[in-house]
């Protein structure tokens, strides 16, 4: 009887399996986690965007300061509108994609370990007070 019932229940247990692993296996969201960004501070940041370099910075402290507090957001399929290249002292380098929030009150970037969100006004404050021009950083 115990037999006969097992053998009935499998092929049911088996498609509840098949259908929540993909839901099991998903990474995990993790509001908490903080972007893996190297200690450092670069010595020159650039800013590119759509291919076309838009201005280096030298004074770093303030923009790498704002993007490790960054805040993990899900992520999604959206197409990256620019670059930060870090450039370290002793010739290493790493960069970032940046893209425009889906709203107007954050900016976001990816790194090695995900999709993060800053700020949009203090994103854009930063830069100018680096001496970007600001109307050259799409924000859609």
């Amino acid at each position: 009887m115990r037999l006969k019932l097992l053998i009935a229940l499998l092929p049911i247990v088996a498609i509840a399996v098949i259908w929540f692993l993909p839901i099991l296996m998903r990474p995990r969201f993790d509001a908490d986690r903080k972007p893996t960004l190297d200690s450092r501070s670069p010595a020159t940041i650039d800013l590119a965007i759509r291919l076309e370099h838009i201005a280096t910075l030298t004074n770093t402290d303030s923009l790498m300061s704002l993007l490790r507090g960054g805040k993990h957001v899900r992520n999604h399929m959206c197409s990256f509108q620019g670059t930060l290249s870090f450039q370290f002292p002793g010739g290493d380098s790493n960069r970032v994609a940046i893209l425009p929030g889906h709203t107007n009150a954050s900016y976001e970037f990816v790194c090695a370990n995900g999709y993060y969100a800053v700020p949009r006004a203090a994103f854009m404050a930063t830069l100018a007070s680096a001496g970007v021009d600001t109307n050259k950083i799409p924000i859609r």
